[in-house]
């Protein structure tokens, strides 16, 4: 950390009493989250700020703090655990995408049966700005969100062959 002045420190200070969640403080190439009783410090211009737009999912991805996996699935059967999505081979082979989170994004959801706003998900998730930043969205060749891992499963419209399927696994590190 640079040196700074009593001045900054002080207020820097007054940041960790009284900011709310999500108020943010830079310090030299760190930036500081506050989160409920939390504080995050990461290096700005680190992974987390410079990541890519879109990585390509394959069969082993890491992502942020987290990693994915893909295998062949013994037999199909829907998927309820939010950490696992179960596609067809086709929708692989035609690309699955991993990238973050973007204002306005929605997720037509296959519990709800509606279009929902992820930043909604986040919100009844209670996410703080740092984990908006590293929470997996995966989306299809055509930009649609399929997948947001542990929090929400998308309706996708595909021709179901049963005996050529992919399990997606997400495991937070």
């Amino acid at each position: 950390i640079p040196r700074q002045s009593r001045k900054f420190w002080n207020e820097f200070s007054k940041y960790l009493k009284y900011s709310s969640s999500g108020a943010k403080f830079f310090i030299g190439e760190y930036t500081c989250f506050i989160y409920r009783t939390k504080m995050i410090l990461i290096i700005t211009s680190s992974e987390v700020i410079n990541r890519p737009k879109m990585i390509k999912l394959t069969t082993k991805q890491d992502w942020y703090n987290s990693f994915f996996s893909m295998k062949n699935a013994p037999h199909y059967s829907k998927s309820i655990n939010k950490k696992q999505l179960i596609v067809t081979d086709s929708i692989v082979q035609n690309g699955l995408y991993i990238r973050r989170w973007n204002r306005g994004d929605k997720i037509f959801s296959f519990t709800s049966k509606k279009h929902t706003l992820v930043s909604d998900l986040f919100i009844n998730n209670k996410f703080s700005e740092y984990d908006k930043l590293v929470q997996p969205i995966v989306v299809d060749d055509k930009g649609g969100i399929v997948w947001i891992p542990g929090i929400a499963h998308a309706i996708i419209e595909d021709n179901c062959d049963v005996n050529n399927m992919k399990v997606l696994e997400w495991k937070p590190l």
